[in-house]
This record gives C-alpha cells, sequence and structure tokens, in this order.
C-alpha cells in the first residue's frame, strides 16, 4: 500500500512537470529572495533566456528598471500566503525588447506547510494591450470626431451613436441608440434602406451614397454617406457601420455656382448680341448718313440764297454729330481685347476717347503695373466687368450728371480690386426716387455685373455735390501686401468720408 502510494505520487510529479515543461505559458519558480529556481520553456520561448542562464539568477534581471521597485512588495505578499492573480506589468527579453505581461504568482509550501518560495505563470499580453490601445484610440476618434459614426444591426437597429452623430441629427445617444435608422429618413426615402442591408449582408461596402435625411426638429439635411460591413471575431456579418457628411451647404454653394455661371452666360450672350446689334446699327445708319451727307453737300453746292445755305450747312454739322455718334456708340459696344491691352490699357484708352470724345477732363490713378493686369493675372470675368462698369458709369455721368470733372481709381490690394468713379456733376438726393436717378445711373446692371463675381457696388450721392461710385471685386492674390495703397486725393478731399481707406 505504501510502496503504490508513492509511486502514484511520483507519477503525479512527473505528469504536473511534463505539463509544466510543455505549457506555452512561462511558469517560473523563485525562492524568498527573489532568485530564480525553475525555468521552464515556455519561459524560454517568452523572455530568451535558457534555463542555464536563468536558474540561479535573481528575478529581477528580466525588469525594466523602473519595474525593479515592484519585487519587493510582490516577495512580501508571498511570505503573507497572498495569491496574486492577473497582475499587469512589464518585463524584458534577453534582447532588450519591453513586453507587456499578466502575472498569476503563488506561495509555494514545503512538506511542513511552510512557505518556501513562489511560482508564476506569465502570459505575454503585448499584442492584446496593443489591440486594446488601437480600439481605445478608434473609439476615441469615432466619438471625438464632428462627423456622424454609427453602427446599426442588420435589422437596422441603432447600436452605437457619437458625438458628431447628435450635433448633425439632434437626438442623443439615448434616445438613438436601439430604434431603426428609419427614424432618421423622410418618408419617402424609408425604401431605401432595404436596399443598403442587402447589399451590407453580401459584404458590399457602399461609398458617396448621397440622399436626404430628417433633423429631430423635422428639417431635411443632404448627406452622403458610406456604409461598411460589421464582422464579429469568427469573420460573420453582424451589422454595419456608416460615416455620414452634412453636404447641405456644399450643395447650396454648388447650386449658387452653377447659378452665377448660368447668369454668366446670359450676360455674354448679351454682350455678344449687344456688339452684333451695334455692327448692324452702325453699318445701316452709317450708310445712311454718309448718303445724307452726300446729299446735303450736293445742295450746299447748288445753293445760292446765303440763308438757305446757313440752313444746310447747320444740317450737315449736325449730320456729322450723329455720324461720330454712331462711330463712338459702336466702339463702345464692341467686344474688348483685355488680354492684348490689360486692364489698365484698357481703361486708359478708354477714358482718352471718351474725354475727347464729350469734352470732360478726366483724371486716372491706379496702382496696378500694365504686365500684371495681362494673361488672366486677374480671376476670369473680374477685368472684363470692371471694364464694362466704368464704361456705363462714365456715359451716365455724360447723359445726366452735367459733370466738367471726374476722378477714376482702380486699385489692387490684398483680397480685393475696386473702382472709384467721381465727379463733380449735379448729384441726387438720396432715396430721391426720380427716374433720371434710377434710370439713368444704370445702378441695377453695373450691381448685378458686381455681384456675379461676389463684389458689391455701393453710390454716394448729394443734390449739388457730385456722385461717388465705388465697386469691390474679390480677388486671391497673396503677393499684394495690405498696405500697398496708392491714396487717392480727389478735387473734393474732405467732401465726403465714403469709401475710407480709398482716400486721405
Amino acid at each position: 500500500m505504501g510502496t503504490d502510494t508513492a509511486s502514484d505520487l511520483l507519477n503525479d510529479s512527473a505528469r504536473l512537470a511534463a505539463i509544466v515543461e510543455s505549457s506555452a505559458d512561462a511558469i517560473v519558480s523563485k525562492d524568498l529572495n527573489g532568485v530564480i529556481t525553475s525555468w521552464n520553456q515556455g519561459a524560454e520561448a517568452l523572455f530568451g533566456y535558457t534555463a542555464d542562464e536563468a536558474i540561479g539568477q535573481p528575478v529581477t534581471m528580466l525588469m525594466p528598471p523602473d519595474r525593479v521597485d515592484e519585487e519587493p512588495g510582490i516577495l512580501a505578499r508571498i511570505r503573507n500566503g497572498e495569491r496574486i492573480q492577473s497582475y499587469e506589468t512589464v518585463r524584458r527579453r534577453k534582447d532588450g525588447t519591453l513586453i507587456d505581461i499578466s502575472l498569476t504568482v503563488s506561495p509555494v509550501y514545503n512538506s511542513e506547510g511552510k512557505i518556501v518560495g513562489a511560482s508564476k505563470i506569465a502570459r505575454d499580453i503585448t499584442h492584446s494591450k496593443r489591440t486594446e490601445a488601437e480600439l481605445t484610440k478608434l473609439a476615441s476618434i469615432v466619438e471625438t470626431s464632428n462627423d456622424p459614426i454609427i453602427s446599426k444591426d442588420l435589422n437596422g437597429i441603432i447600436r452605437s451613436w457619437n458625438k458628431g452623430a447628435e450635433m448633425t441629427f439632434g437626438y442623443t445617444a439615448d434616445e438613438a441608440i436601439g430604434q431603426p435608422v428609419t427614424m432618421l429618413m423622410p418618408p419617402d426615402r424609408v425604401d431605401e434602406e432595404p436596399g443598403i442591408l442587402a447589399r451590407i449582408r453580401r459584404g458590399e461596402k457602399i461609398d458617396h451614397y448621397e440622399t436626404v435625411r430628417r433633423h429631430k426638429d423635422g428639417h431635411l439635411l443632404e448627406i452622403s454617406l458610406n456604409v461598411s460591413p460589421v464582422y464579429d471575431s469568427h469573420g460573420v456579418i453582424v451589422g454595419a457601420s456608416k460615416i455620414v457628411r452634412d453636404i447641405t451647404e456644399h450643395k447650396r454653394i454648388d447650386k449658387a455656382v452653377r447659378e452665377r455661371e448660368t447668369a454668366r452666360a446670359i450676360l455674354d450672350a448679351q454682350e455678344s448680341e449687344r456688339a452684333r446689334i451695334a455692327r448692324d446699327l452702325h453699318d445701316h445708319l452709317g450708310q445712311q448718313m454718309t448718303a445724307l451727307r452726300l446729299r446735303l453737300e450736293t445742295l450746299l453746292a447748288r445753293c445760292d440764297d446765303d440763308r438757305t445755305r446757313s440752313e444746310i450747312e447747320e444740317l450737315r454739322r449736325a449730320a456729322l454729330k450723329i455720324d461720330r455718334e454712331i462711330g463712338f456708340l459702336a466702339w463702345e459696344m464692341r467686344p474688348t481685347e483685355l488680354d492684348v491691352l490689360g486692364l489698365e490699357g484698357a481703361l486708359m484708352s478708354f477714358i482718352q476717347e471718351w474725354s475727347g470724345q464729350y469734352d470732360i477732363e478726366v483724371e486716372f490713378h491706379s496702382n496696378i503695373e500694365p504686365s500684371a493686369s495681362k494673361n488672366k493675372a486677374l480671376p476670369e470675368g473680374v477685368d472684363l466687368n470692371l471694364y464694362r462698369i466704368l464704361q456705363e458709369s462714365l456715359n451716365n455721368i455724360m447723359k445726366h450728371a452735367r459733370a466738367h470733372k471726374v476722378d477714376v481709381l482702380v486699385q489692387r490690394r490684398a483680397g480685393e480690386i475696386s473702382l472709384v468713379v467721381e465727379d463733380d456733376g449735379v448729384g441726387f438726393e438720396a432715396g430721391s426716387g426720380s427716374s433720371e436717378v434710377s434710370g439713368g445711373l444704370g445702378l441695377s446692371g453695373m450691381r448685378e455685373r458686381a455681384a456675379l463675381l461676389g463684389g458689391s457696388l455701393e453710390i454716394e450721392s448729394r443734390k449739388g455735390n457730385g456722385t461717388t461710385v465705388l465697386v469691390r471685386m474679390p480677388i486671391e492674390d497673396p503677393a499684394v501686401e495690405k498696405d500697398n495703397v496708392e491714396t487717392f486725393r480727389p478735387r473734393s478731399a474732405g467732401r465726403r468720408q465714403f469709401g475710407q481707406g480709398y482716400r486721405s
């Protein structure tokens, strides 16, 4: 009986030793001084030391310097008979690399029941720690994202809801989680959900799906969806995650751009038609006026009566004046070769001809280098529209202002280009509502031109004290310093405060 019991014990010990030796976990024992007394193959695989290298060495050889202070506390607890379970710490391999481990440390008793050391099982949790850290990081990114990130199961029930979703849709997580995702859909969009779920079950990823969803307060949002399948640990699709981008403002801007492009196309077509009408008018009236002048000259040559000759001469001068007006009208309405002259050159050319035609003195001021205004140095449309606005402004001065002098300023500075036209004419009272003011100044057409490019047009006038028109057009031009501005001193300096920053 005693022999059998001893044999059984030996067999059990051998079996336990075999289990310890073959375990994939590191199983190490040490005495109460912290000296290693046993070392299995799992410990060799985990820490890189062989049993011969480890046994007899202090267990602190496995500890990085900032962890050595842990050992006295562990030994103290073991001496008290405590068992330390799932103690997470950091240890160092033979090659110096650090590994995250989980320790279970138990007291070792001798045959008399006295604690003589400790056994510990060490498990490498580096991968799980990294995975946990990555998951924590991802969870933080999801939670703090301004874009809604939502998950749902394969029945379309919401399972997660971040702060971005709360900001975009108005529902809190408590209100949304557990509810069908169709709560976010307007009635005419509910039929989209079965198709989306069917694609997710097939493992498809849905990118940039544009649709409409509904806010808690009922207003509609235009959104873009990215929807991806969610897999469990066995690779089975269990739901879907979706990232939502609110594109309502983008759509509004896109619509505004299209409308502006349409308006610009209409304006270009009007320019082309205007030029065609000008050519036709010039050709037709020119022929008529040439025939009339020749007829008047013939009558003048045949007439002997002084009074009649005087009247014919007066008619001939009037005909010449009308002929010049027709020529100038055609010149005014023709397409402008801004790519050749540049903005400053085109403006100067027009001002010189206009001033000579109507005998009104014009001073022109500009801080634009001629070369800088050529070949699309300015955004498309800015130069031509400023040119046309100047035309309209000067022609309205000629028709209505009864001015003698005009100042024109063109300035380019960081973020904008401006045009100022100031005359010393009769002016008008603000809000007078006279037909001459509303029709004569052509404000509607000029404002439309400025607005097409995101600019603005302002006007200031006072009866008997002239009129000032200020046009601002936005441009991107970081090379132009904000303070690099030519000071404009109009003849009426100090008369008005209009357009401060453009004059002293």
